[in-house]
């Protein structure tokens, strides 16, 4: 009788282990399963999402840069903050090339090593500011992005911009100043 006992008590503990151990499993595929999910709908949305360069100013004696962009994707660009921007450039004291990753401010006057959103347009060049949802690039909407370089941008030089959109899409633009 109480090896009958010590049988049922060991069944029942190998039984609750099995159980334990089968819904583990299944929460483990049930997060794989998510993943892969959520995968494929950042892939579905950075191949909706699209920028092209409509061109790039050099303002203030080279000190300041304006990449004018527009979205030619499917998909709302927002969340500038996590954007990145990249110049790489001759400066204008004749030491050699710089490369700076700027950083994003959400101030009109970004200082020397910042960016920020000049404006979002229906047409950049006629200033026409949009009106649908504001603050967000709405597809064949545009985007003037305002840099602050230091040192400045030498005159008669060639020069590269690249930004990267939240989904790493990115735009890149050649420029002279």
């Amino acid at each position: 009788m109480a090896n009958l006992i010590v049988a049922l008590i060991a069944i029942v503990v190998i039984l609750a282990a099995m159980g334990s151990l089968a819904s583990s499993g299944l929460t483990s595929q049930g997060r794989v399963a998510d993943s892969f999910r959520e995968l494929g709908n950042l892939t579905g949305e950075a191949a909706r999402t699209g920028v092209a360069s409509l061109g790039v100013a050099v303002l203030d004696a080279g000190a300041t840069v304006e990449f004018t962009v527009r979205n030619s994707g499917e998909t709302k660009l927002r969340g500038f903050d996590s954007w990145d921007l990249f110049i790489s450039y001759q400066e204008a004291a004749g030491t050699g090339l710089q490369l700076q990753r700027l950083s994003y401010t959400a101030s009109t006057s970004p200082a020397a090593g910042e960016w920020t959103v000049a404006g979002i347009f229906t047409d950049a060049s006629a200033s026409s500011t949009e009106i649908h949802e504001p603050g967000i690039v709405n597809p064949a909407e545009e985007l003037v992005v305002r840099a602050a370089v230091s040192p400045s941008i030498a005159g008669g030089t060639s020069n590269s911009i690249a930004l990267s959109v939240t989904n790493g899409v990115t735009v890149e633009a050649a420029f002279s100043n």
